[in-house]
């Protein structure tokens, strides 16, 4: 009978671990695409504590937009003033049936999830963290949705040559800081890059979010503090989706996981927002 016994609890005991792990994905899933409702709905419906609750206070939201008069691709931001405001006024108010809401959970890693949110007048990347047991959205790219009128052409890219130039970019990236080669990383990187890294205060026990924009590694690669020997530039990457000229990456390296956005205007691929997470944080 002990045997017996024993071999069923070695048969339960995995199947319920696995269940329950499961369990907890889903219900990361459930909350990860709450927050995106809430961000989106929130904006549609009006309701600016709604959109206060979906948001970080850190929060990167760029858009990219072309000037007609002068041919040149600008980015404007949005702030959480500006977002809550807003959608206080009721300034963004479509009616349920009009707003074609659809959320994809791209990737959910621990306490990072991407998300691809479209709708009627807006399409957005968004990038979140778990604090606490709340999911909160720290930057965001996005472009006007189909149903706004006279709604910019896309560059019209084919779907193949679009990841081939995605994966360039990202490469040429990681290899010239690699090789600490600051004359082409100043090529490559946008002057208005965001990056976005997770750090723990074991004091607090607190994560937190610290930004960095491009002079940091342009000024790394020029001190020759970013090179990293041959033998470990080590690189993996995930193209996660590619859409309105946007792209969502994920990339591993053996000293962090970093998951970008991207936009193509002006003839390339640019890089605008990243989340980075080092290997060596401990919460």
């Amino acid at each position: 009978m002990k045997k017996y016994l024993i071999l069923f609890v070695l048969i339960v005991l995995p199947s319920q671990i696995l269940l329950s792990q499961g369990n907890n994905e889903l219900k990361d899933e459930i909350a990860i695409k709450k927050t995106a409702l809430d961000y989106a709905e929130a904006y549609y419906d009006g309701d600016g504590d709604r959109m206060e609750r979906a948001i970080h206070a850190d929060l990167n939201k760029v858009i990219a937009l072309r000037l007609p008069q002068t041919g040149k691709t600008v980015l404007q931001y949005s702030t959480v003033s500006q977002l809550v405001e807003l959608s206080s006024a009721k300034a963004g108010y479509l009616a349920p049936e009009k707003r074609k809401l659809n959320v994809t959970v791209l990737l959910h890693r621990d306490e990072i999830a991407c998300v691809k949110l479209t709708s009627a007048f807006f399409n957005d990347y968004l990038q979140m963290v778990n604090f606490e047991g709340q999911w909160k959205i720290v930057n965001v790219l996005w472009s006007l949705g189909p149903d706004v009128p006279n709604r910019p052409q896309l560059s019209g890219i084919y779907p193949d040559k679009r990841e081939e130039e995605v994966k360039l970019i990202i490469q040429e990236f990681y290899e010239s800081q690699f090789t600490g080669d600051f004359e082409k990383l100043i090529k490559i990187i946008h002057p208005e890059i965001s990056i976005a890294q997770l750090s723990y205060i074991p004091q607090t026990k607190k994560i937190i979010i610290s930004r960095s924009g491009s002079s940091i590694f342009f000024e790394i690669a020029r001190a020759k503090l970013s090179v990293v020997p041959e033998d470990q530039r080590h690189l993996d990457l995930n193209i996660l989706d590619i859409m309105d000229d946007m792209a969502f990456v994920e990339v591993f390296t053996p000293i962090s996981n970093s998951y970008f956005q991207l936009q193509h205007f002006d003839g390339r691929w640019n890089i605008i927002n990243c989340l980075s997470i080092p290997n060596s944080i401990t919460p």
